[in-house]
């Protein structure tokens, strides 16, 4: 096994990872990554570990795995939105923002409108 640190913040109990260009980045070096952290206010270094895994296990645990219909991932893609919107939102809160924090909850029913289209299969 190798250990890893990456940087992230906790909301909610979850923690939320820096990513670069989609990715999240990992440091070998904990001085590397905590001079990156100390550089964006509330972000704090964690350790990952990189675990060797036979992929012969991965195949048999994806056949498994039942497919998702369209409603599932449709509702998890505003989940998702929904969970962008909500960082966003303590962001603004932190940075008293009034403006920006105002159109973050206007998003918020958008979000409901859409589960309620899925629901109802219109989307």
């Amino acid at each position: 096994m190798t250990n890893y640190y990456v940087i992230g913040t906790e909301i909610e109990g979850r923690i939320l990872l820096k990513r670069d260009n989609g990715y999240i980045t990992t440091y070998e070096n904990l001085a590397d990554a905590q001079a990156k952290a100390e550089k964006i206010p509330g972000w704090s270094v964690y350790s990952l570990e990189k675990v060797e895994v036979d992929n012969k296990e991965d195949k048999k645990e994806d056949e498994k795995v039942e497919k998702k219909d369209e409603k599932a991932i449709k509702i998890e893609g505003v989940i998702e939105d929904l969970f962008e919107n909500y960082k966003n939102m303590m962001i603004h809160v932190e940075d008293n923002d009034k403006v920006r924090l105002e159109s973050d909850l206007d998003y918020y029913q958008r979000f409901i409108t859409r589960l309620n289209e899925i629901n109802k299969g219109r989307r």
